[in-house]
């Protein structure tokens, strides 16, 4: 058996040192392998945990507008609604008004022209009746005595006047019933022709005064022993005719300069260098003012 030497000894002794070097390094490397594999681990737990957090904080978040989302549209959407229906109820009631105006301005059309075509009717029959007039005059506001001469009356009036016109020119006098019981009745003349007829009345109108109104003749002027009474020659108007006279002159005053009864007719003129237009009805007024309403637009 030989006996190692001194130089082997101290190789072996390097040997192992390098050998525990060696062993030191490995485990070292082993530690440091495991340290940065738990280091993984847990930066990988902790990332996981943090990531799983940040998508559990955006999912909570997300969920919170959406609800806050559908809270806001059903809010607006249920106010919509809201303003939507008070729009309808506002146009149905609108919708209504205007169907009630509707229909009550086809009754007034239905209504005024069934009341122009009754009136146009009323004032055809009545022409007929004025045209028997048209030989007529109405003398009012003198005194009435026991076994008067009415044509006697007409004659010393015309003759006051300055009127030439002789008995036989008179067809009938006589007096007719009054509207105003407290006042002479007037006396009803009817004349052969129209001129006596003519001549007296525009001689019974020939004085006014600085405004255009009638100055009539009085009767004490006429007549003795009878009282203080304006006399006025009118024409013998029918009932209608009458009624017509006062809506033309009511309805056309602020328009018209003239208007005017003659021979059972009423006449209008603007003025005195317009043409004459003739009024039969209510229909006939109406036309007037609606020309007279579109010639100043």
């Amino acid at each position: 058996m030989t006996t190692p030497t001194s130089n082997d000894t101290g190789s072996t002794s390097s040997l192992n040192s390098l050998d525990s070097e060696k062993m030191g390094e490995s485990a070292s490397e082993g530690y440091l392998s495991d340290l940065d594999s738990k280091l993984k681990n847990l930066i990988s737990e902790r990332s996981d945990k943090q990531i799983s957090k940040l998508f559990q904080d955006l999912d909570e978040k997300f969920n919170d507008k959406v609800e806050s989302l559908k809270t806001s549209i059903g809010e607006e959407f249920t106010k919509e609604i809201s303003n939507l229906k008070r729009e309808n109820q506002e146009l149905q009631k609108k919708l209504e008004s205007m169907n009630e105006q509707f229909k009550d301005l086809e009754r007034k059309i239905i209504s005024s022209d069934k009341a122009d075509k009754e009136s146009t009717w009323t004032s055809k029959i009545d022409d007929l009746e004025s045209y028997n007039r048209k030989y007529n005059i109405e003398i009012s506001g003198i005194e009435e005595h026991f076994r008067e001469d009415p044509a006697e009356i007409v004659l010393k009036l015309a003759e006051h006047l300055e009127v030439s016109i002789t008995r036989q020119e008179i067809v009938a006098a006589h007096r007719i019933k009054s509207n105003k019981p407290e006042q002479p009745r007037p006396i009803l003349v009817r004349f052969t022709t129209l001129s006596p007829k003519h001549q007296l009345y525009k001689k019974s109108r020939q004085q006014v005064d600085t405004n255009g109104k009638l100055i009539p003749v009085y009767s004490n002027a006429v007549f003795s022993n009878v009282k203080y009474l304006p006399i006025y020659v009118n024409e013998n108007l029918t009932t209608y005719k009458k009624k017509l006279l006062g809506q033309a002159k009511q309805s056309l005053r602020p328009f018209y300069k003239y208007i005017w009864p003659k021979d059972g007719k009423i006449f209008a003129r603007l003025d005195a260098n317009s043409d004459i237009t003739s009024i039969h009805s209510e229909v006939d007024i109406k036309n007037l003012l609606s020309a007279v309403e579109s010639s100043r637009k």
